[in-house]
Parts: structure tokens; sequence; C-alpha cells
């Protein structure tokens, strides 16, 4: 993820992993492992075939919870990790549970919504992009630009406070 210079805009990029979300028969299925790890929807992570769209979707759940939280909703989308097993055992209260009391943050139940759609194991069921758009997580307030650029030039002068002091 990238912020542009001066305007702070989000620019999400995978360098290298490029491939045609219609697939390379153009007949709707990848096949192809490829990106992160952490980032990759369990269907990937099982060498099964898979939609473009909805692992890209998956892709942008694991990042919009890191912007909220700061950390992984969990490590990898296998069975053997306790967070992964959690939502795919439909204990998601669980696997919410644990994540706001250790960040000990409000958390609201339209972004837990948005983020267990976007994160469901099963693709048949993850939300689709019009229902990212559409959901009343979306719908809510957001910082409009003159409130991002005065939040970002007080961060970057902080920073630059704290490498002066640190010299």
């Amino acid at each position: 993820m990238m912020l542009t210079k001066g305007e702070y805009n989000i620019k999400i990029t995978d360098f290298g992993f490029l491939i045609p979300l219609e697939g390379r028969a153009r007949e709707g299925w990848l096949t192809s492992k490829v990106g992160t790890s952490s980032y990759m929807a369990p269907e990937i992570l099982a060498l099964q075939e898979y939609h473009g769209k909805a692992v890209d979707i998956y892709s942008l759940g694991i990042i919009l919870f890191i912007m909220r939280f700061g950390n992984m909703p969990m490590e990898i989308a296998n069975s053997s990790n306790r967070f992964y097993k959690l939502i795919r055992d439909n204990r998601a209260e669980k696997f919410w549970e644990a994540h706001i009391d250790h960040a000990g943050i409000e958390v609201s139940p339209e972004f837990i919504a948005l983020i267990n759609g976007m994160i469901h194991p099963d693709p048949e069921v993850r939300l689709d992009l019009a229902d990212v758009l559409v959901s009343p997580w979306m719908q809510g307030r957001y910082a409009d630009r003159d409130e991002v650029l005065t939040e970002m030039n007080k961060r970057e002068a902080e920073t630059k406070k704290q490498e002066e002091l640190s010299r």
C-alpha cells in the first residue's frame, strides 16, 4: 500500500503478481498461487480454482482490518491458525472479542459485518465489490480531503520532530 505525496491518496499495489481476472485461459477460473500468504484467500492456499474478484475482496478485507487494528487478523487462512478456525467454524464473535480486547478499541457492528463478509471462508458467500460499496459502514461518515491533509501534515511534522530529537 502506498500514499501519494502531498494528497495522501491510498494506492494498493502488488508488483509482479498480475494475472487476468478471468484467468489465462479466459474461462473465469484462476489456479496460480501468487501473492503474500497472509493476504491470500483460503481457496488459493488450498490450491483450488478461484475467481480473481473474490480473492481480491478477501485481500482488501485483510487490508481494511489492518488499517483499523494495526495488525493482521490472522497469520494465514488455514486450519492451523486459531483465528481463521474461529471464522471458518462460524464463531466470529470469539474472533472479534479477542481482537477488540487486545486492541482496546471500539468497533462498530457495521464494520464487523463488512469484514466478516469480505473475509468469509466460502467465496460463494463472500461479498462482492458492489456489496462492499453499499455496506452501511462504507456509507458512514468519512474524513474529507481537508481533514486528511491536516491530520497527515500533523503526523509528518511530529515524525520530523521526533527524528530531530533522536539525532
